[in-house]
């Protein structure tokens, strides 16, 4: 695809981008720091703050280890200009979701189907879960931003538009994935990039392709244990012990803080939760 359509151009995107701007900066003044999560995240970044310390997260000046430190560096930057309101602490979950919502519209022209790509982006910035999660102060929303992001660098890599930048694009990508919420952020958008690979790379000159993963995941590995190490070796392994072994092993094998649950019944559980989370798209 070599270019965007007139009906899908660059000036055409700007009102329903400012709009959706605007939706999400309505919705999330609407309402004070309401989830149990969104308080401690704001809470955890006004002590970054306070403390001058951006390598340890702390909450109530004990050590939070529940997440890496990027979500408080990215909520620390508008906290500074605006100060600790609820738009500056949401600010970098309603700037992620449009962006993410842009890369899915640029999928769908680079995939030759711009105006799919369009309605698949606006489906994504409106469906109820979305708006949740980019007007939250947590991290699911950066996240999202980040796995596309390196799906989206992946696909050039499989392309062979010029590899070298596509992989370091897919590391940078992956590496700030893991900064947003550890290993998560790594398995989740490997595995949909060996499934992608696997399903669509026909030839073996596309398959050697996908031998460009391990410098990519290297970069995002190297990224991420720039900060982890220090902060693990600052905090006498504590941070490691009780974020990968308390808040990633031990979560994954009993409920814990109310999420998890019986694998069976959670099955049955998200098919109405996807059905809502979606609506009214879910009925198209």
């Amino acid at each position: 695809m070599s270019s965007v359509p007139p009906s899908l151009s660059t000036r055409a995107l700007w009102l329903p981008a400012c709009l959706l701007l605007a939706g999400y900066v309505l919705i999330a003044a609407r309402s004070t720091l309401w989830d149990r999560d969104e308080p401690r995240y704001a809470r955890a970044t006004v002590e970054m703050l306070d403390s001058g310390d951006y390598l340890v997260p702390t909450f109530n000046r004990s050590l939070r280890p529940d997440k890496p430190a990027m979500i408080y560096w990215l909520m620390s930057a508008p906290v500074r200009v605006l100060g600790p309101t609820e738009i500056a602490f949401r600010l970098p979950a309603i700037v992620a979701t449009l962006l993410a919502a842009g890369l899915t519209l640029l999928w769908g022209v680079r995939l030759g189907a711009p105006r799919a790509g369009a309605w698949a982006g606006l489906m994504l910035a409106t469906s109820p879960l979305m708006m949740v999660s980019g007007t939250a102060s947590t991290t699911d929303a950066v996240l999202l931003l980040c796995m596309l992001s390196a799906l989206t660098a992946f696909h050039w890599l499989v392309r062979g538009r010029r590899p070298v930048v596509a992989v370091l694009l897919v590391g940078v990508a992956l590496g700030a994935a893991l900064l947003v919420k550890g290993p998560v952020g790594l398995v989740v958008p490997l595995l949909g990039m060996l499934t992608i690979g696997l399903w669509s790379c026909r030839s073996e000159v596309k398959a050697r392709r996908l031998l460009w993963l391990i410098p990519a995941v290297a970069v995002g590995a190297g990224l991420f244990l720039l900060w982890a190490l220090p902060a693990n070796r600052a905090t006498d392994g504590e941070f490691l012990a009780q974020g990968v072994g308390k808040h990633v092993v031990n979560r994954s094998l009993r409920p814990m803080e109310s999420h998890g649950g019986q694998a069976v019944l959670f099955a049955f559980y998200y098919i109405p939760v996807i059905l809502a989370a979606f609506f009214p798209w879910t009925l198209y």
